[in-house]
Protein backbone atom coordinates (compact mmCIF):
# COMPACT_ATOMS: atom_id res chain seq x y z
CA UNK A 1 0.00 0.00 0.00
CA UNK A 2 1.31 3.45 -0.94
CA UNK A 3 1.56 5.84 2.03
CA UNK A 4 0.27 9.40 1.85
CA UNK A 5 3.87 10.65 1.78
CA UNK A 6 4.78 8.36 -1.11
CA UNK A 7 1.55 9.32 -2.90
CA UNK A 8 2.52 13.00 -2.78
CA UNK A 9 5.92 12.17 -4.25
CA UNK A 10 4.46 10.30 -7.20
CA UNK A 11 4.65 12.22 -10.49
CA UNK A 12 1.33 13.12 -12.03
CA UNK A 13 2.32 11.56 -15.37
CA UNK A 14 4.67 8.81 -16.49
CA UNK A 15 5.78 9.14 -20.11
CA UNK A 16 7.00 5.81 -21.51
CA UNK A 17 9.39 5.94 -24.48
CA UNK A 18 10.53 2.62 -26.02
CA UNK A 19 13.76 2.95 -28.02
CA UNK A 20 15.32 0.54 -30.49
CA UNK A 21 17.81 1.60 -33.22
CA UNK A 22 16.51 5.17 -33.37
CA UNK A 23 19.82 7.04 -33.07
CA UNK A 24 18.94 9.56 -35.83
CA UNK A 25 15.62 10.47 -34.16
CA UNK A 26 15.85 9.93 -30.39
CA UNK A 27 17.38 13.29 -29.44
CA UNK A 28 14.63 15.24 -31.20
CA UNK A 29 11.96 13.14 -29.51
CA UNK A 30 13.44 13.65 -26.04
CA UNK A 31 13.96 17.37 -26.66
CA UNK A 32 10.27 17.75 -27.47
CA UNK A 33 9.38 16.08 -24.17
CA UNK A 34 11.84 17.95 -21.97
CA UNK A 35 10.41 21.34 -22.98
CA UNK A 36 6.87 20.45 -21.94
CA UNK A 37 4.86 23.22 -20.29
CA UNK A 38 3.71 20.56 -17.81
CA UNK A 39 6.69 19.67 -15.63
CA UNK A 40 5.43 17.15 -13.07
CA UNK A 41 6.27 14.02 -15.01
CA UNK A 42 8.80 11.22 -15.18
CA UNK A 43 10.20 9.93 -18.45
CA UNK A 44 10.67 6.15 -18.51
CA UNK A 45 13.12 5.53 -21.34
CA UNK A 46 13.48 1.82 -22.13
CA UNK A 47 16.32 0.93 -24.50
CA UNK A 48 15.72 -2.41 -26.21
CA UNK A 49 19.16 -3.79 -27.05
CA UNK A 50 19.94 -1.44 -29.94
CA UNK A 51 22.88 -2.06 -32.27
CA UNK A 52 23.43 1.61 -33.13
CA UNK A 53 24.14 4.64 -30.88
CA UNK A 54 20.69 4.70 -29.29
CA UNK A 55 21.94 3.63 -25.85
CA UNK A 56 24.74 6.22 -25.82
CA UNK A 57 22.27 9.00 -26.65
CA UNK A 58 19.84 7.73 -24.01
CA UNK A 59 22.58 7.71 -21.37
CA UNK A 60 23.60 11.29 -22.22
CA UNK A 61 20.03 12.53 -21.76
CA UNK A 62 19.52 10.54 -18.54
CA UNK A 63 22.61 12.18 -17.04
CA UNK A 64 21.36 15.60 -18.11
CA UNK A 65 17.80 15.50 -16.73
CA UNK A 66 16.72 13.87 -13.46
CA UNK A 67 13.21 13.26 -14.77
CA UNK A 68 14.57 10.59 -17.12
CA UNK A 69 14.75 7.04 -15.74
CA UNK A 70 16.70 4.83 -18.11
CA UNK A 71 16.31 1.07 -18.25
CA UNK A 72 17.44 -1.37 -20.90
CA UNK A 73 17.20 -4.87 -22.27
CA UNK A 74 20.54 -6.54 -22.89
CA UNK A 75 19.11 -8.10 -26.04
CA UNK A 76 16.31 -6.93 -28.31
CA UNK A 77 13.05 -8.26 -26.88
CA UNK A 78 10.55 -6.40 -29.04
CA UNK A 79 8.12 -3.52 -28.61
CA UNK A 80 5.55 -5.31 -26.44
CA UNK A 81 8.12 -6.39 -23.85
CA UNK A 82 9.66 -2.91 -23.87
CA UNK A 83 6.34 -1.17 -23.30
CA UNK A 84 5.39 -3.63 -20.57
CA UNK A 85 8.68 -2.99 -18.76
CA UNK A 86 7.98 0.74 -18.98
CA UNK A 87 4.57 0.20 -17.41
CA UNK A 88 6.08 -1.91 -14.65
CA UNK A 89 8.68 0.74 -13.79
CA UNK A 90 6.40 3.77 -14.04
CA UNK A 91 4.80 5.41 -11.01
CA UNK A 92 2.65 8.24 -12.37
CA UNK A 93 -1.06 8.68 -11.71
CA UNK A 94 -1.51 8.89 -15.47
CA UNK A 95 0.45 7.21 -18.26
CA UNK A 96 1.34 8.49 -21.73
CA UNK A 97 3.30 6.76 -24.50
CA UNK A 98 5.53 8.42 -27.09
CA UNK A 99 7.31 6.54 -29.86
CA UNK A 100 11.02 7.37 -29.86
CA UNK A 101 11.05 8.64 -33.46
CA UNK A 102 8.02 10.92 -33.05
CA UNK A 103 7.58 14.46 -31.73
CA UNK A 104 5.04 16.13 -29.44
CA UNK A 105 4.04 19.79 -29.10
CA UNK A 106 5.11 21.63 -25.91
CA UNK A 107 1.53 21.56 -24.59
CA UNK A 108 1.12 17.82 -25.16
CA UNK A 109 1.06 16.70 -21.52
CA UNK A 110 -0.58 19.82 -20.14
CA UNK A 111 -3.52 19.63 -22.53
CA UNK A 112 -4.15 15.93 -22.01
CA UNK A 113 -3.77 16.14 -18.22
CA UNK A 114 -6.10 19.11 -17.71
CA UNK A 115 -8.70 17.50 -19.94
CA UNK A 116 -8.49 14.25 -17.98
CA UNK A 117 -8.80 16.01 -14.61
CA UNK A 118 -11.56 18.39 -15.69
CA UNK A 119 -13.71 15.66 -17.19
CA UNK A 120 -12.61 12.77 -14.94
CA UNK A 121 -11.85 10.78 -18.07
CA UNK A 122 -10.09 7.42 -17.92
CA UNK A 123 -8.66 7.94 -21.41
CA UNK A 124 -8.13 11.17 -23.36
CA UNK A 125 -7.28 10.93 -27.07
CA UNK A 126 -6.06 13.87 -29.17
CA UNK A 127 -5.41 14.56 -32.84
CA UNK A 128 -2.15 13.87 -34.68
CA UNK A 129 -0.34 14.50 -37.94
CA UNK A 130 2.02 12.44 -40.09
CA UNK A 131 5.31 13.82 -41.37
CA UNK A 132 8.44 12.58 -43.12
CA UNK A 133 11.12 15.22 -42.55
CA UNK A 134 9.88 18.22 -40.58
CA UNK A 135 6.51 18.64 -38.86
CA UNK A 136 4.61 21.80 -39.68
CA UNK A 137 2.62 23.38 -42.46
CA UNK A 138 1.68 20.86 -45.09
CA UNK A 139 1.54 17.84 -42.80
CA UNK A 140 -1.31 15.47 -43.42
CA UNK A 141 -3.89 15.70 -40.64
CA UNK A 142 -4.64 12.04 -40.14
CA UNK A 143 -6.90 12.22 -37.13
CA UNK A 144 -8.56 15.26 -35.66
CA UNK A 145 -11.59 14.12 -33.68
CA UNK A 146 -14.41 16.47 -32.79
CA UNK A 147 -14.83 17.00 -29.04
CA UNK A 148 -16.91 14.08 -27.92
CA UNK A 149 -17.58 11.47 -25.29
CA UNK A 150 -17.76 7.93 -26.50
CA UNK A 151 -20.95 6.29 -25.32
CA UNK A 152 -20.92 4.79 -21.86
CA UNK A 153 -22.86 1.65 -22.84
CA UNK A 154 -20.87 -1.35 -24.00
CA UNK A 155 -22.82 -1.60 -27.24
CA UNK A 156 -21.78 1.94 -28.16
CA UNK A 157 -18.17 1.16 -27.27
CA UNK A 158 -18.19 -1.90 -29.50
CA UNK A 159 -19.24 0.20 -32.48
CA UNK A 160 -16.59 2.78 -31.57
CA UNK A 161 -14.02 0.13 -32.44
CA UNK A 162 -14.51 0.99 -36.09
CA UNK A 163 -11.37 2.88 -37.21
CA UNK A 164 -13.35 5.88 -38.45
CA UNK A 165 -14.22 6.72 -34.84
CA UNK A 166 -11.19 5.88 -32.70
CA UNK A 167 -7.52 5.61 -33.57
CA UNK A 168 -6.26 2.29 -32.20
CA UNK A 169 -2.74 3.07 -30.94
CA UNK A 170 -1.28 3.70 -27.50
CA UNK A 171 0.39 7.02 -28.37
CA UNK A 172 -1.35 10.41 -28.50
CA UNK A 173 -3.41 9.45 -25.48
CA UNK A 174 -3.37 9.73 -21.71
CA UNK A 175 -4.49 6.81 -19.54
CA UNK A 176 -5.56 6.79 -15.91
CA UNK A 177 -3.28 4.44 -13.95
CA UNK A 178 -6.17 2.98 -11.95
CA UNK A 179 -7.81 1.79 -15.17
CA UNK A 180 -4.68 -0.05 -16.32
CA UNK A 181 -4.12 -1.68 -12.94
CA UNK A 182 -7.73 -2.69 -12.36
CA UNK A 183 -7.95 -4.59 -15.64
CA UNK A 184 -4.32 -5.78 -15.81
CA UNK A 185 -3.86 -4.20 -19.22
CA UNK A 186 -0.60 -5.01 -21.00
CA UNK A 187 0.85 -5.40 -24.48
CA UNK A 188 0.93 -8.66 -26.44
CA UNK A 189 3.91 -9.67 -28.56
CA UNK A 190 2.91 -9.77 -32.25
CA UNK A 191 4.80 -9.25 -35.54
CA UNK A 192 2.77 -6.09 -36.19
CA UNK A 193 0.66 -3.71 -34.08
CA UNK A 194 1.33 -4.97 -30.52
CA UNK A 195 -0.59 -1.92 -29.30
CA UNK A 196 -3.87 -3.06 -30.88
CA UNK A 197 -5.03 -5.39 -28.12
CA UNK A 198 -3.97 -2.93 -25.40
CA UNK A 199 -6.02 -0.03 -26.67
CA UNK A 200 -9.05 -2.09 -27.67
CA UNK A 201 -9.25 -3.35 -24.10
CA UNK A 202 -8.90 0.20 -22.77
CA UNK A 203 -11.70 1.32 -25.05
CA UNK A 204 -14.03 -1.39 -23.78
CA UNK A 205 -13.39 -0.97 -20.04
CA UNK A 206 -12.91 2.80 -19.67
CA UNK A 207 -15.92 4.36 -17.97
CA UNK A 208 -15.13 7.75 -19.52
CA UNK A 209 -13.34 8.04 -22.88
CA UNK A 210 -12.81 11.57 -24.18
CA UNK A 211 -11.65 12.68 -27.64
CA UNK A 212 -10.37 16.23 -28.23
CA UNK A 213 -9.55 17.96 -31.54
CA UNK A 214 -6.16 19.52 -30.78
CA UNK A 215 -3.23 18.29 -32.88
CA UNK A 216 -0.70 17.38 -30.17
CA UNK A 217 1.34 14.60 -31.74
CA UNK A 218 3.54 14.33 -34.85
CA UNK A 219 3.94 10.80 -36.17
CA UNK A 220 7.08 10.24 -38.24
CA UNK A 221 6.82 8.14 -41.41
CA UNK A 222 10.05 6.15 -41.75
CA UNK A 223 10.82 3.97 -44.78
CA UNK A 224 13.23 1.94 -42.63
CA UNK A 225 10.69 1.20 -39.90
CA UNK A 226 9.68 -2.41 -39.25
CA UNK A 227 6.11 -1.21 -39.40
CA UNK A 228 6.65 -0.18 -43.01
CA UNK A 229 7.14 -3.76 -44.26
CA UNK A 230 5.27 -4.04 -47.55
CA UNK A 231 3.66 -6.60 -49.82
CA UNK A 232 2.82 -10.19 -49.05
CA UNK A 233 5.24 -10.33 -46.11
CA UNK A 234 3.31 -7.55 -44.37
CA UNK A 235 0.02 -9.34 -45.02
CA UNK A 236 1.38 -12.57 -43.54
CA UNK A 237 2.72 -10.78 -40.48
CA UNK A 238 -0.64 -9.11 -40.03
CA UNK A 239 -2.42 -12.48 -40.27
CA UNK A 240 -0.22 -13.95 -37.52
CA UNK A 241 -0.70 -10.80 -35.43
CA UNK A 242 -4.46 -11.03 -35.84
CA UNK A 243 -4.48 -14.66 -34.68
CA UNK A 244 -2.38 -13.88 -31.60
CA UNK A 245 -4.56 -10.88 -30.88
CA UNK A 246 -7.73 -12.96 -30.87
CA UNK A 247 -6.14 -15.60 -28.68
CA UNK A 248 -5.21 -12.98 -26.11
CA UNK A 249 -8.51 -11.14 -26.46
CA UNK A 250 -10.58 -14.27 -25.91
CA UNK A 251 -8.60 -15.18 -22.78
CA UNK A 252 -8.90 -11.64 -21.45
CA UNK A 253 -12.65 -11.56 -22.07
CA UNK A 254 -13.09 -14.73 -20.05
CA UNK A 255 -11.24 -13.18 -17.10
CA UNK A 256 -13.03 -9.81 -17.45
CA UNK A 257 -16.65 -10.67 -18.21
CA UNK A 258 -18.57 -7.59 -19.29
CA UNK A 259 -21.76 -8.93 -17.80
CA UNK A 260 -23.04 -5.57 -16.64
CA UNK A 261 -24.02 -4.58 -20.15
CA UNK A 262 -24.66 -7.43 -22.50
CA UNK A 263 -22.39 -10.21 -21.25
CA UNK A 264 -21.64 -12.91 -23.80
CA UNK A 265 -23.55 -11.05 -26.51
CA UNK A 266 -21.21 -8.06 -26.16
CA UNK A 267 -18.20 -10.36 -26.28
CA UNK A 268 -19.41 -11.84 -29.54
CA UNK A 269 -20.20 -8.44 -31.03
CA UNK A 270 -16.80 -7.00 -30.12
CA UNK A 271 -14.91 -9.98 -31.48
CA UNK A 272 -16.98 -10.16 -34.64
CA UNK A 273 -16.40 -6.50 -35.38
CA UNK A 274 -12.67 -6.74 -34.78
CA UNK A 275 -12.50 -9.93 -36.80
CA UNK A 276 -14.24 -8.36 -39.79
CA UNK A 277 -12.03 -5.28 -39.53
CA UNK A 278 -8.97 -7.51 -39.58
CA UNK A 279 -10.27 -9.42 -42.59
CA UNK A 280 -10.87 -6.17 -44.48
CA UNK A 281 -7.31 -5.05 -43.79
CA UNK A 282 -5.98 -8.44 -44.92
CA UNK A 283 -8.10 -8.35 -48.05
CA UNK A 284 -6.74 -4.92 -48.98
CA UNK A 285 -3.16 -5.95 -48.23
CA UNK A 286 -3.60 -9.09 -50.30
CA UNK A 287 -4.94 -7.23 -53.31
CA UNK A 288 -1.84 -5.03 -53.42
CA UNK A 289 0.30 -8.13 -54.01
CA UNK A 290 -2.06 -10.14 -56.20
CA UNK A 291 -3.75 -12.31 -53.57
CA UNK A 292 -7.52 -11.96 -53.80
CA UNK A 293 -8.60 -14.26 -50.96
CA UNK A 294 -7.62 -13.15 -47.45
CA UNK A 295 -8.20 -16.70 -46.20
CA UNK A 296 -5.37 -17.88 -48.44
CA UNK A 297 -3.03 -15.45 -46.67
CA UNK A 298 -4.20 -16.68 -43.26
CA UNK A 299 -3.76 -20.32 -44.22
CA UNK A 300 -0.21 -19.79 -45.46
CA UNK A 301 0.84 -17.49 -42.62
CA UNK A 302 -0.45 -19.78 -39.89
CA UNK A 303 0.96 -22.98 -41.37
CA UNK A 304 3.56 -23.09 -38.59
CA UNK A 305 1.55 -21.24 -35.96
CA UNK A 306 -0.54 -22.82 -33.17
CA UNK A 307 -4.13 -23.17 -34.32
CA UNK A 308 -5.70 -22.34 -30.95
CA UNK A 309 -5.66 -18.62 -31.75
CA UNK A 310 -7.55 -19.03 -34.97
CA UNK A 311 -9.90 -21.47 -33.29
CA UNK A 312 -10.86 -18.83 -30.71
CA UNK A 313 -11.55 -16.33 -33.48
CA UNK A 314 -13.67 -18.86 -35.32
CA UNK A 315 -15.77 -19.64 -32.25
CA UNK A 316 -16.72 -15.99 -31.85
CA UNK A 317 -16.94 -14.84 -35.44
CA UNK A 318 -18.35 -17.99 -37.07
CA UNK A 319 -17.24 -16.74 -40.48
CA UNK A 320 -16.24 -19.30 -43.13
CA UNK A 321 -15.83 -21.96 -40.47
CA UNK A 322 -16.11 -24.80 -43.00
CA UNK A 323 -13.11 -23.34 -44.83
CA UNK A 324 -11.06 -23.25 -41.66
CA UNK A 325 -11.91 -26.77 -40.63
CA UNK A 326 -11.11 -28.15 -44.08
CA UNK A 327 -7.87 -26.27 -44.78
CA UNK A 328 -6.40 -25.90 -41.29
CA UNK A 329 -7.67 -29.14 -39.71
CA UNK A 330 -9.19 -27.43 -36.68
CA UNK A 331 -11.28 -29.90 -34.72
Amino acid sequence: MISQTDERKRPKISVIVPAYNVAPYLAACLDSLLVQTFEDFELILVEDGSTDDTLAIAEQYAERDARIRLSRHRWNEGLAATLNLGLELSQGRYVAFVDSDDLVVPEYLETLYHEAVATKADVVAAGYQEFQKQPGVGDKVVRQPTPTWLGSSMSERVHALMPTRVHIAQWCKLYRRELLNAHRLAFVSTPLAPDLTFHVKCLLVAKRYRAIPQILYHYRLRPDSMDRVKGLERAKRYAVSMARFFEDFAAWMQKNPLVQDGGASIQRQATQLLYMFGMIVLQNLGKTCGVVDAFEIIRDALAEEPCEALHEAMLYAAVRSEFYQKDLNIE
